[in-house]
């Protein structure tokens, strides 16, 4: 069959796509038709649309993963996704489709992520993973079901959730009622094939127009050193899907859990083309000298600070020592953690600007509640300038 013509036919079956999508049916096509030359014998050319035609709820999936930069989508109102956005573009994305009677079909994958040797973000998306509906289990089902030792009003985190405020009601009037809650979530792990657990720090999610879910997940930097200053990161996020029944038949509660591990998303992550600064200085803080050293990238920043001869002071209860940084720009890179001292060192991680920074200011000081008293020696605020090290 003539190439084109091929091209065509699959074309015809799908609604209009981008580039990309072209891209990977044309080279579909092209393993296609190198490989009927010598399978002619054993399958027919109607064989072989067959299976392309067959392979399009994939090719259709990927295509819509790969319609959004998610690092673009959340970087519309954090300059840093949106400067880390060209160097979070995946060369493969690897979709995967599960087909439920509850939820129809789940597409879900991982569609870009950021990884410059000390620092990796993942963005994923999953359309369709929730549905929820009114349930009234038949003896059968009642029977498999447990009595529920939780108590028996729910907390109701979204408005138009409807069927946990008609539960509540239900169990405040007395009355018979149930539902159902079927999902399909990625696992809270992030695995590298040798088993390599990747600790995350934070987690952003929202829904997009194209119903999709979309989430960036940060990891805590730098990385194990496991999987520092990799050519490339390999790395799998767990899908699971998951049922919950429950039933309050006017007197008691019951509730019934399913869970099945599906196939994970996974994704191979090239290491950006980017840059790691490190930086040190010195500065003075309740009359002891402070050695500060930094190490800083696009993405990520951590700052070590040693006091010289003693300890940062135990601080009382609603007080805690901020460390805040700037690059040149006067930009502020955010904090990620706090301490309170009682130590000689302390470690601070704050996310990156989305550029990286040639100096550094660090300012060290003790942030309270109004009407917590300090101690005065802790009062004085402490800065320096850190420079660039080798």
């Amino acid at each position: 069959m003539d190439k084109e013509k091929l091209m065509q036919m699959i074309r015809d079956q799908r609604p209009e796509p981008d580039e990309a999508f072209d891209l990977r049916i044309a080279h579909q096509v092209q393993r296609l038709i190198r490989e009927e030359q010598p399978m002619k014998k054993k399958m027919s050319v109607l064989a072989i649309v067959v299976a392309v035609i067959l392979s399009l709820a994939l090719l259709g999936a990927a295509a819509e993963l790969m319609g959004i930069n998610v690092f673009e989508l959340f970087g519309k109102d954090d300059a840093r996704l949106q400067q880390l956005a060209p160097q979070a573009v995946l060369k493969e994305i690897s979709p995967l489709t599960v087909t439920s009677p509850e939820l129809g079909t789940t597409v879900a994958g991982i569609n870009s992520a950021y990884y410059d040797g000390q620092s990796l973000l993942v963005a994923y998306a999953i359309k369709n993973g929730q549905h929820a509906e009114a349930y009234t289990p038949n003896e059968e089902q009642l029977a498999q079901m447990e009595k529920d030792t939780n108590p028996p009003i729910r907390a109701v985190n979204d408005p138009s959730d409807t069927l946990t405020i008609q539960w509540n009601d239900a169990v405040s009037a007395g009355k018979p009622f149930g539902y159902m809650t079927y999902s399909i979530t990625p696992s809270d792990h992030t695995m590298t094939p040798e088993g390599l657990d990747l600790p995350s720090s934070s987690e952003d999610t929202r829904p997009g127009e194209d119903g999709f879910v979309y989430t960036i997940r940060d990891y805590e930097s730098p990385l194990p050193a496991e999987a520092q200053n990799r050519d490339m990161l390999t790395i799998e996020i767990g899908l699971h899907q998951r049922a919950q029944y429950c039933w309050f038949d006017g007197k008691d509660a019951y509730v019934r859990h399913e869970y099945q591990k599906l196939q994970p998303m996974t994704a191979t992550i090239w290491r950006a083309d980017a840059e790691i600064q490190r930086f040190a200085g010195t500065m003075q803080f309740a009359g002891h000298p402070v050695k500060v050293t930094a190490t800083a990238s696009a993405a990520h920043a951590q700052a070590m600070l040693v006091m010289d001869n003693g300890t940062f002071p135990v601080l009382p209860e609603d007080a805690w020592y901020g460390v805040y940084l700037r690059d040149g720009n006067q930009a502020e890179l955010r904090t990620m953690n706090g301490e309170n001292g009682g130590t000689g060192s302390m470690t601070i991680s704050f996310e990156g600007t989305g550029q990286l920074p040639q100096t550094l200011e660090i300012q060290l000081r003790v942030d309270h509640e109004d009407g917590v008293t300090i101690d005065p020696a802790l009062t004085q605020p402490a800065f320096a300038t850190l420079e660039q090290v080798p």
